[in-house]
């Protein structure tokens, strides 16, 4: 990508929110602002468009996600220009992103939404919208659909993995990616809310414009109720074990990662990735069971065990509950015996908590800073 071209480039990350349900979930946090694997949800769509060679980009929120800027504003890379847009009427995702776009020079955009871990090359999907012409390029997952053993697309008895088949292709999704030449965003109207797929897709066919597609054979991780919110939180997790990648500020112990101010009892047992955040206590015969993410502030109790779970700021796991794929809210406790599984755990202590009495000595807790510092030394 030359000089010319790369200055011509604009990214937009749509990260307004609004409750469309009653859903526990959904009331916690905007979806933008969820914390993956410590950051916010939105930081990985920005941090994509800067890897992807995009020094500018626009966040469009809401009233509702205001509370995006401080958040993201430390969140961004070095030499990104980030700028953020409030959408103070509901313009949808083709409104706010054109007017996320008017009055810049920016001739082709790309266009992310702010719930989703994008994982295509971008040079790629540009090199592509380049060569097509199109005034907008959708990237698409391309889910097979056909049994690799029977090749048939409803196969219950085999067992043979989903895979694509020579004239069979699999079930087009789009991915939350999108690029978008200026001509495109021409036809979008001022006012009114505007959706891609409803209105700015047909508006192009009418015009007579190409609208082509990218298609990625994998599924983009995107969050869009708790089951998906946690799947793709362990799938981070797990990605920064293999990578061997290490959160700034953290000691990485194995497929431990943990804030140096973390206290954690030297019995505790830890298995598999799991990141345990600043001003963290882990009591004594805890375990915590990766791929798991322990909050700002949080307590896990004596003997209680967290498993595949995201517990959030200053929330409290009491003594000896089992807490097993589960998101904990902040500042949400669960009492000591509890057994939580495939839950949103949001309720409050009804009193300030302290720890119960188990019948175990105080616990010892590891100095971590001084266990990363024994264990590089040859």
């Amino acid at each position: 990508m030359d000089d010319s071209v790369r200055s011509s480039l604009k990214g937009i990350v749509l990260a307004g929110s609004y409750q469309w349900s009653e859903i526990g979930f959904d009331r916690l946090l905007p979806r933008p602002l969820l914390p993956v694997a410590h950051r916010p949800l939105a930081s990985y769509a920005v941090r994509w468009l800067h890897e992807g060679g995009i020094g500018a980009a626009v966040v469009c929120a809401n009233a509702g996600s205001r509370a995006l800027k401080t958040r993201l504003s430390s969140q961004t890379p070095p030499g990104m220009e980030l700028t953020f847009q409030e959408d103070p009427t509901p313009r949808g995702p083709a409104g706010c992103a054109r007017d996320a776009w008017f009055g810049s020079n920016a001739e082709t955009v790309v266009v992310v939404d702010g719930t989703t871990l994008p994982v295509v090359d971008l040079q790629a999907v540009l090199d592509a919208h380049f060569e097509t012409g199109a005034a907008m390029t959708v990237v698409v997952d391309e889910i097979p659909t056909a049994c690799a053993t029977c090749g048939s697309r409803w196969c219950t008895t085999c067992s043979g993995p989903l895979t694509a088949q020579p004239g069979r292709p699999g079930v087009q999704t789009p991915s939350g990616v999108y690029v978008f030449d200026r001509r495109a965003f021409e036809l979008v109207p001022e006012r009114g809310f505007q959706d891609i797929k409803e209105n700015l897709i047909p508006l192009l066919y009418e015009a007579g414009e190409v609208v082509a597609t990218f298609g990625v054979p994998a599924s983009t991780p995107r969050v869009i109720n708790a089951s998906t919110y946690l799947s793709v939180n362990q799938w981070t997790v797990e990605q920064l074990a293999e990578k061997g990648e290490e959160l700034p500020g953290y000691f990485a112990l194995g497929d431990l990662q943990a804030h140096p101010t973390a206290r954690l009892a030297l019995d505790a047992v830890i298995v598999g990735p799991v990141l345990v955040g600043p001003q963290v206590r882990v009591d004594s015969g805890a375990t915590i069971v990766g791929p798991a993410t322990i909050g700002f502030g949080a307590t896990i109790g004596a003997g209680a065990m967290v498993s595949r779970s995201a517990v959030w700021r200053k929330s409290v796991i009491g003594a000896e509950a089992v807490v097993d794929r589960c998101v904990v809210a902040d500042q949400a406790y669960v009492a000591a015996k509890a057994v939580l599984m495939g839950t949103v755990a949001t309720e409050k202590a009804p009193r300030p908590v302290a720890t119960p009495a188990t019948g175990r000595p105080s616990p010892r807790f590891a100095n971590l800073a001084g266990l990363v510092r024994r264990s590089i030394v040859p």
